[in-house]
């Protein structure tokens, strides 16, 4: 689930080369995978993976990979609580589908 106001960067957007010319950033996937909440401003910079059941909070910004089923917050991305000891916040159980 994505709130608003989301970017995922999977690049620098510029080139930064060594002494010798080569390239040292180079494009790296972002992998999120399934139940993962996002809410409101939350930046996800290259090469992360966000786990399975995991919630970022607002205004955090992720710089390294988030562990299945956590709750993370703010720009050093401090672990909360792991999830499975919260209430389930699943779409299926909050809405009634006619």
């Amino acid at each position: 689930m994505l709130g608003r106001n989301i970017i995922i960067y999977d690049s620098d957007h510029h080139q930064i080369k060594d002494r010798h010319g080569q390239m040292i950033n180079y494009d790296a996937e972002v992998r999120i995978e399934n139940d993962v909440w996002l809410t409101s401003n939350v930046t996800v910079l290259r090469g992360v993976t966000i786990g399975e059941g995991s919630i970022v909070n607002a205004q955090t910004v992720i710089k390294e990979d988030v562990s299945p089923f956590s709750v993370v917050s703010g720009s050093a991305t401090v672990k909360v609580a792991p999830t499975h000891k919260l209430t389930s916040w699943s779409r299926e159980l909050t809405h009634k589908w006619n």
